[in-house]
């Protein structure tokens, strides 16, 4: 089933917070570990064994995002300008639904995360499989160690903590203070979000009209009416008329029928100073 799925990585943002370690011109997903890797090209790793990667990506950092993916077959969206991960996904969606059908499958990664285990996604990605046929949004959660106010968080169903499998999701929650977040891992049924998904075009696109029209539209123009050039589709600059929002603020807040898998691994989306040191990933200085 992996062999069929088509690998989304976001590898977008403007590094203002770990400046100046990231920087606009050369943000989190190109810093480099003590290994040599970028946490892009670890992203890719997660993704072996599916299909080449589509990247989405500011047009600015294109050759970055060549140097780090070498002479794969991945394909490249580039963003004439920043607009957050909802028109990036729909976007995404549209070219994979004009390259592929409705029916192929989308994982869509971040490419600035921390996972010590890159098996973890394919291995939550087949749990959620069975209901990508329902027309089911899958996420992937994490399950809490602390009362963490970085973070967006999943409403499990009650128990389902204790249980394999993937689950039904009641609710998303932006990030909570810090009583709130106590409460949730009191509660042991609430889970970071990781911001991974798994879905086929088609439902992403139909989810997408309903709750987020502008992006919708817009975004399909500037598929429509892209240009490529050195395997990369050059968004047109109808792009830039999608609103700049998140795809769970979008999307994710306001359907039903969404399942979560848990990412059976140690994760941090490496979002502040602390989150590095925590990770053991404080060595990110190199920026090749």
């Amino acid at each position: 089933m992996l062999h069929n799925i088509i690998p989304v990585i976001l590898c977008g943002g403007v590094g203002r917070r770990l400046w100046p370690l990231s920087t606009p011109r050369r943000p989190k997903p190109f810093l480099r570990d003590m290994s040599g890797q970028s946490l892009l090209q670890q992203t890719m790793d997660r993704a072996r064994g599916m299909k080449p990667p589509v990247i989405v990506c500011n047009k600015i950092h294109a050759d970055l995002v060549r140097r780090d993916i070498g002479t794969t077959s991945s394909a490249l969206l580039l963003e004439p300008c920043g607009r957050n991960t909802a028109p990036a996904m729909v976007a995404a969606a549209h070219y994979i639904q004009r390259e592929f059908g409705s029916d192929a499958v989308m994982l869509i990664m971040p490419s600035d995360h921390f996972m010590a285990d890159p098996a973890a996604v394919g291995r939550a990605a087949l749990t959620l499989w069975p209901y990508l046929d329902h027309d089911i949004v899958g996420v992937f959660g994490v399950r809490p160690t602390r009362a963490e106010t970085g973070y967006g968080y999943i409403q499990v169903d009650v128990g389902a903590h204790a249980r394999p499998g993937s689950h039904a999701v009641r609710s998303f929650v932006e990030k909570p203070d810090r009583e709130l977040a106590q409460t949730y891992l009191d509660q042991g049924c609430w889970w970071w979000n990781s911001g991974l998904f798994l879905a086929r075009a088609k439902t992403l696109l139909d989810h997408a009209q309903t709750h987020a029209s502008a992006a919708y539209v817009a975004t399909g123009r500037a598929v429509e009416n892209g240009v490529w050039d050195q395997q990369a589709l050059h968004l047109s600059s109808d792009f830039a008329d999608a609103p700049a929002v998140s795809f769970d603020k979008a999307v994710m807040e306001r359907i039903g029928g969404v399942r979560v898998a848990a990412l059976e691994t140690v994760w941090s989306d490496l979002g502040t100073w602390s989150a590095l040191a925590k990770n053991m990933c404080a060595n990110l200085f190199s920026t090749g």
